[in-house]
């Protein structure tokens, strides 16, 4: 209960001292922005249509199909109800086919699709199979780019929330050492040294049979 009480009590007094005691304006949290705006650059982004297999020659005879008219993105699903994808890029359950939305550094194991997708232009399909080694496993990618995201730099409103949470946790920091040396110069901070446990007093000097060494 006492040590409950004492918590309760440390608490309320950081409260007074720290919390009450500081103040975060828009100004701040601008200032913060415009200091750190590197730290707000959205990356590039992409998005694509992919059918991910594992068999070679399957494979092609899906591009085949696709070329003569079948649209991937229905390919995508019947593929996928069918169960014949291989687990990589597109092969969600709820929207088959659909990557949705990565970056560059998305995955080190993908990063050969990665690549690829980044140099094509939106609409742009796949000709031939691509084939890929992931670990010790080929898989065979059909995929169509469909959407593009130029690196952007985030607005203000968009990490205000962000920004605030770290003006304030800077804020804190400072008050509380401000705090501290405010109760130094008052002297009203002490230390105990009768208090410092055994372990950490200095070691005696070396002695020989209980006594000190002429040395």
């Amino acid at each position: 209960m006492e040590d409950y009480s004492y918590q309760l009590m440390v608490e309320k007094l950081t409260e007074m001292e720290v919390d009450e005691k500081i103040s975060i304006t828009d100004a701040d949290l601008m200032a913060y922005y415009e200091k750190n705006k590197s730290d707000y650059i959205e990356e590039e982004k992409v998005r694509a249509t992919c059918i991910t297999l594992d068999d070679e020659d399957f494979a092609n005879e899906t591009l085949d199909k696709i070329l003569a008219g079948k649209d991937i993105k229905e390919m995508a699903k019947e593929l996928t109800a069918a169960k014949k994808v291989a687990s990589g890029p597109g092969t969600g359950q709820q929207d088959p086919g659909n990557t949705y939305f990565f970056g560059k550094s998305a995955s080190p194991n993908w990063s050969e699709f990665i690549d690829e997708v980044f140099e094509m232009k939106v609409n742009e399909m796949t000709e031939t199979v691509f084939e890929t080694d992931v670990g010790e496993d080929t898989f065979y990618l059909i995929f169509r780019k469909e959407e593009e995201k130029p690196e952007r730099q985030r607005e203000f409103d968009e990490v205000k929330s962000d920004i605030n949470r770290k003006v304030e946790r800077e804020k804190k920091r400072a008050r509380i050492l401000e705090w501290v040396e405010e109760i130094s110069n008052a002297g009203k901070l002490k230390t105990y040294p009768e208090n410092i446990p055994q372990t950490l007093l200095p070691e005696p000097e070396n002695t020989e049979n209980g006594k000190e060494s002429d040395n």
